[in-house]
Order: C-alpha cells, then sequence, then structure tokens
C-alpha cells in the first residue's frame, strides 16, 4: 500500500512538473512577442476621439504593413505639439483627397465612409507624393480652419513621410482599434494568460503533492504510542 502511495505521488509530481514547464513555455513564447513586437503608449491629444480619449493605454505593432483607414503612431517631429501623435490614414502614394462636399471626403473620386469621424473636415485639395501618407484625426474639429495646403499641420495631421510610422495602433483600453492585428495581439495576450494559469497549477501541485508526501513519510516513522516503562517486579 505504501509503494503504491509513493507511484501515485510520483506520477502527480511528473505530470504537475510538465504542466509547469509545458505553462513556462507557453507564456515565455507570448511574453517574447509582445515585449519584442507591441509597445504601449499613452494617448495625450483628443485628436481621435471618440476612439482614443486622452489618458487611454493603447498597444502599437513595431513591424506593420500601413493601409488606409488604420491608426498609426507618429512621429513628426518639432510639429507636433504633443510629441507622438495617433492618426488615421487615408491615402498614400498617389491619391489625391479633397474635401468637402455634400458626401465628405473623396479620394480619387470616390466618396469615403468614414462612421467614426466628429465634426466637419475643412477644405483641402492634395495630391499624396512618393514615400508620403496623408493622415488627419478623427475628431475633425480639432484641426477645423487649418489649411492641408501646409503640407504638415502643427498637430501632425496633413502630408507626412512613411518614415514618420512608429507603429500600428492595434488594442487600447477603450476597445480593438485594428481587427487582423488586434485579434492577432489578444491571442497573444490569451496565450500569456494561459500559460501563466497552467504555471501557478503546475506549481500548486507540486507544493501540495510535496506537503502530502511529507505528512506521509512523518506518519510512517512516528510511533504507534507513548512507551510505556516496564512494570516492577515486586
Amino acid at each position: 500500500m505504501v509503494r503504491r502511495g509513493i507511484r501515485g505521488r510520483r506520477a502527480v509530481i511528473w505530470s504537475a512538473a510538465s504542466v509547469l514547464v509545458a505553462g513556462g513555455a507557453v507564456a515565455a513564447d507570448a511574453g517574447r512577442h509582445l515585449t519584442g513586437d507591441y509597445h504601449v503608449y499613452t494617448v495625450r491629444g483628443r485628436a481621435m476621439t471618440p476612439l482614443l480619449e486622452p489618458g487611454d493605454r493603447v498597444l502599437v505593432a513595431d513591424t506593420v504593413t500601413v493601409q488606409d483607414g488604420g491608426v498609426v503612431l507618429l512621429d513628426v517631429g518639432r510639429t507636433a505639439t504633443d510629441g507622438p501623435a495617433f492618426k488615421r490614414v487615408l491615402g498614400h502614394a498617389g491619391d489625391r483627397l479633397y474635401c468637402c462636399s455634400e458626401d465628405g471626403i473623396r479620394r480619387n473620386g470616390a466618396a469615403m465612409d468614414e462612421p467614426y469621424v466628429r465634426g466637419t473636415s475643412f477644405d483641402f485639395d492634395v495630391t499624396v507624393g512618393p514615400h508620403q501618407l496623408f493622415v488627419l484625426g478623427d475628431d475633425r474639429g480639432e484641426t477645423a480652419g487649418e489649411q492641408v495646403s501646409r503640407h504638415v499641420l502643427a498637430d501632425g495631421d496633413g502630408l507626412v513621410p512613411e518614415t514618420s510610422v512608429r507603429g500600428l495602433a492595434v488594442w487600447s483600453t477603450g476597445g480593438l482599434v485594428d481587427g487582423a492585428a488586434g485579434r492577432k495581439a489578444r491571442a497573444l495576450v490569451v496565450q500569456a494568460g494561459v500559460g501563466l494559469l497552467l504555471t501557478v497549477a503546475g506549481a500548486v501541485a507540486l507544493t501540495v503533492t510535496w506537503m502530502q508526501g511529507r505528512r506521509s513519510r512523518r506518519r510512517a516513522v512516528a510511533p504507534d504510542g507513548p512507551s510505556r516503562s516496564a512494570a516492577p517486579v515486586g
């Protein structure tokens, strides 16, 4: 019976150790991708409201392929009042964008569907040059009255070099920002969480099994009862 108990505890120990090691590997792999490919930034301005509010924490993917409609973190240098800024990409090299008509902004003659916009855009007519992007904030009231013909506005709106893009906003405390990239980031976060749970579960199982084995050994060496002195012969 004792040997069966020992064998059972050994099996539990091996299983728990396997779970602990596997969980640690899963969490480490996710953590490596999250820390190596993503960084977290805090929103300062209101140009991207209501999607991004001041104080929101945003997960930004460093290596990205920028698509029209994506929200990017821009390093626009001295023209930005609050440092790096989040903006939405509306045009790439060769695109002609102009505003305003009854349909809002038009890109290459086609009306753009922008349900995220707050406020009214100002008038402009620009053609995006080589290695440039055309970006605007979602809250167009923040830049109302400015002229995009100045190419780069004080808060980063307008024509900017592609090299100013520091990353793609994929996830924020306010919700998902970019669909596909956001789902990938969320999957990594879930993976890290599952790995940590497995690691904790394995560690708990190891600790409980070790404590049970220790109590069993103590019972095995403990005397059956208090020793009795031999009765005196009289």
